[in-house]
């Protein structure tokens, strides 16, 4: 089987990890794959070394042109609609074409791929777009799309996931499966794949002994950490409310308590202001960027995820093979992974006291911390990546058939 996969994304996540995991274990079972991402992404670097052939391309879609486009797609449904074909605009007589030079349709006849896999929504798009380019009447390759993300209904949303090359939409979490079905044409397109983890590699090396140290936290303190970009979406800013409200609390008394934001994104700088003002800086600080993410996971006593709308929750799925106690908003996907009471806290969005609350019984109540631990083990177990990958690969049979 071949299977062509498309990536638009240009920094390093949990989608893009999951993508990476994907494609050395289809590899390891034999399949043919070609990777299309972005030039100079964080995927085309990790991929470099790796067996599969990689094109790179500038950019997936011209934004400006998005507009454009949709007007065009809503006067001549085809390209949506599967009804004929639609050119983008720019493939008009008189006008440049600055789509990249690579069409994942026509690509799929000449190279005999079996399959398109696209990993985000504007993959999605340039595949739909690359596809309305090739000749009519000629049969279409097949597409599985992956959806990551709790997506708000929209008009352009529903004509675009109901395309009818797409076969299957695989959903992360129930979550993400019921914002589809607002607006889905078709819901039994829709099937339930979570993301996976590799418990092994994240489980097996300990973090570096120098760690503690190189970050500046004390080596007798309960360390409290938060991962994830720097944006509205993760509320880093949030996590900054919990730090103050655990200290007016006097916690910080009975044991040294020493906050680590991981991270990079553009409310850096806001983040940076508030620690500074609040007074924060000796208990708190701002790692930035660093490959140490899933050491410091696992170093950490206690991770607090203060995200809203999260699809699963990668980091998350790290805390549980770290056997770190997690504290997370009730919010999205992450519900698929923490069972409130059992394999850790769920609190509510906008509540800073409940949150400080769960946090606090956490580091008072060793015993249940462990117990959580034991429990998220155990639960974690069933997102193994090589069990997800075979579900994957016959989902691939599936729409083969």
């Amino acid at each position: 089987m071949r299977v062509a996969h498309i990536s638009t994304q240009k920094n390093w996540g949990g989608g893009e990890k999951q993508v990476l995991y994907l494609l050395q274990n289809l590899h390891k079972w034999g399949l043919t794959q070609t990777l299309f991402c972005l030039k100079g992404s964080a995927l085309a670097e990790r991929s470099k070394n790796e067996a599969w052939e990689t094109v790179e391309f500038a950019h997936p879609l011209l934004l400006p042109r998005e507009r454009a486009i949709r007007e065009r797609a809503t006067r001549e449904r085809g390209v949506w609609g599967g009804e004929g074909t639609v050119a983008p605009p720019g493939d008009e007589p008189g006008h440049s074409n600055d789509l990249p030079p690579i069409d994942a349709s026509t690509a799929g006849q000449k190279k005999g791929f079996d399959l398109i896999h696209t990993h985000d929504s504007k993959a999605l798009t340039f595949a739909l777009l690359a596809m309305s380019m090739s000749m009519s009447g000629k049969k279409k390759t097949p597409i599985i799309n992956t959806c990551r993300m709790i997506k708000k209904p929209g008009w352009f949303s529903h004509i675009k996931f109901s395309h009818p090359a797409i076969r299957k939409h695989i959903c992360i979490s129930h979550a993400v499966m019921e914002s589809m079905r607002s607006f889905i044409k078709s819901p039994d397109k829709l099937t339930l794949i979570p993301s996976g983890i590799d418990l092994h590699h994240e489980s097996s090396a300990p973090p570096p002994a120098h760690l503690r140290q190189s970050f500046g936290i004390p080596e007798d303190a309960f360390l409290v950490i938060s991962v994830g970009a720097l944006t509205r979406q993760k509320r880093p800013d949030f996590f900054l409310e919990i730090v103050q409200k655990l200290l007016v609390s006097g916690q910080n008394e009975k044991r040294p308590l020493h906050f680590l934001l991981v991270g990079e994104g553009p409310l850096r700088g806001t983040l940076e202001r508030m620690v500074s003002e609040r007074g924060l800086g000796k208990v708190c600080r701002l790692s930035g960027f660093t490959p140490h993410a899933s050491a410091l996971i696992q170093l950490a006593d206690l991770l607090v995820s203060t995200a809203v709308d999260e699809a699963l929750g990668n980091v998350i799925m790290e805390a549980f093979a770290a056997q770190t106690p997690v504290v997370a908003s009730h919010s999205g996907g992450v519900g698929d992974l923490v069972e409130h009471g059992r394999t850790g806290f769920l609190a509510s969005p906008k509540e800073v006291d409940e949150f400080a609350a769960y946090c606090c019984q956490i580091i008072e109540n060793r015993k249940l911390a462990r117990a959580f631990c034991v429990n998220a083990l155990e639960k974690i177990e069933k997102f193994d990546i090589v069990s997800v990958c075979k579900d994957v690969l016959a989902l691939y049979s599936q729409c083969q058939e």
